[in-house]
């Protein structure tokens, strides 16, 4: 029923547009479900090359279960119950050989089609999920990698300098734009 849609009283752009967003959410999962490869790279449609996936990109992927871009919280907004800050997602990398890894992506799929996270979460969007599932429930499951970039900061107290790539994501790989192409 259109009037009980969570999306008629969602509040601010992360939740009306979550229902596009989503669409992310759902191939993360069907690819967790059906893919034969061992590591799957997600980028946005708004994302452009800079230069090739080497082995050095390859190699830092390969050594996580998953990968992500990690955003301060002083760069972004409406972090209320957030520990840490929602991670960036349109960058980011899965071992599918991992069964954490698949049951994290079930765990962030499946709190769309429960509502748990229309019900419980102030934002409704890939990020906000992925990062509320890995740091509520994955933490100590999941290795992850951070994709450094211009926000990383090695002081933040939720980086581990450890795990940040060398090389700069967007500099060095991606031009990530932000708004429409």
């Amino acid at each position: 029923d259109g009037e009980k849609s969570y999306f008629k009283n969602g509040q601010g752009m992360w939740n009306t547009n979550a229902k596009y967003w989503f669409r992310k959410v759902a191939t993360w999962y069907h690819m967790s479900k059906t893919s034969k490869t061992r590591y799957f790279l997600w980028l946005d449609c708004d994302i452009r090359f800079k230069r090739k996936i080497d082995d050095e990109f390859f190699n830092f992927i390969k050594s996580y279960d998953t990968c992500y871009i990690f955003r301060p919280l002083r760069q972004q907004g409406m972090h209320e119950g957030f520990v840490g800050s929602p991670p960036e997602t349109g960058i980011v990398s899965f071992d599918l050989e991992n069964e954490n890894v698949k049951n994290f992506i079930s765990h962030i799929f499946n709190s769309f089609l429960s509502g748990d996270i229309f019900k419980n979460e102030p934002r409704w969007d890939d990020t906000w999920a992925y990062g509320k599932a890995l740091n509520n429930h994955f933490s100590d499951l999941l290795n992850c990698g951070i994709f450094n970039n211009k926000f990383v900061s090695l002081n933040e107290p939720y980086v581990d300098a450890e795990k940040v790539s060398r090389f700069d994501i967007y500099n060095d790989y991606f031009k990530h734009y932000k708004k429409n192409i």
